[in-house]
């Protein structure tokens, strides 16, 4: 693993690229974020996934139970990520 996505204060995603893959001490902060609206990051998120080919993003709210999907246009990078849907859980 090269890159990892850290939420800070339930509103901005940001990417870190690694440059040892896998050694977090590693990390440093890319320019890549996107903030999340704040119908989105009202109450607490607590997931965030991926689809395994880099192109989905998953953000799972805790308080309204909802899951938002981000189509990212250019793989793994998240700035580049777009609101498709919500879906209720």
């Amino acid at each position: 693993m090269s890159r990892i996505n850290l939420l800070s204060n339930n509103k901005i995603i940001f990417e870190h690229t690694l440059s040892t893959p896998w050694d977090v001490t590693t990390a440093s902060l890319d320019r890549n974020s996107i903030y999340l609206p704040n119908s989105i990051s009202s109450g607490y998120i607590e997931d965030l996934a991926f689809k395994p080919d880099g192109t989905k993003c998953y953000v799972l709210n805790r308080v309204t139970n909802y899951i938002h999907q981000f189509n990212l246009s250019t793989a793994w990078n998240i700035s580049t990520g777009s609101l498709v849907t919500n879906l209720f859980v």
